[in-house]
């Protein structure tokens, strides 16, 4: 699973708004940050760069997100390396999801509650992309397809030794 870096927090605000509105108990609210806790141990994050912000601002003038859904989807254009169709994009979020199918996505529909904590981040399943193109890789500073990937991916300019 790749998640923005700050799917962390958002999930955090989500669970505590909904503690603080009483809509969920306190039991429930720390079983939702354990489960929290839980996936993050599994995921892979797409880290703050100047891609993401880049994206995020082109986003920001061509639908009607607001910024924190932006660069959860910029996020989500970079891991799939500019390739929306190669991920499929999962969200809670009407806005979110009609703005990443119109990006390309393939939108995961319907119940996602028990990967998604209740919450509308995004989560990106990197279930069926194989990492493409050795070129695009390379200008990005990433890894080729076959070394392995340390627990962050982190997406920047700076290339990494061969």
């Amino acid at each position: 699973m790749i998640v923005w870096w700050g799917t962390p927090v958002e999930c955090v605000c989500a669970v505590a708004r909904r503690e603080r509105e009483a809509l969920l108990s306190l039991e429930d609210a720390t079983a939702a940050l354990a489960m929290l806790r839980g996936l993050a141990s599994g995921w892979q994050e797409v880290l703050a760069t100047d891609a993401v912000r880049n994206i995020a601002q082109r986003l920001l003038r061509t639908h009607p997100l607001r910024s924190a859904d932006s660069l959860q989807l910029a996020a989500a254009i970079v891991a799939a390396e500019l390739e929306p169709a190669s991920l499929e994009f999962v969200s809670l979020d009407q806005h979110l999801n009609e703005a990443a199918m119109r990006e390309g996505f393939p939108v995961v529909k319907g119940s996602v509650s028990s990967r998604l904590i209740g919450t509308h981040d995004v989560r990106l399943c990197d279930r069926r992309r194989r990492f493409m193109r050795s070129g695009f890789r390379a200008a990005r500073g990433l890894p080729s397809p076959d070394q392995d990937l340390s627990p962050r991916l982190a997406l920047s300019r700076t290339p990494r030794p061969s």
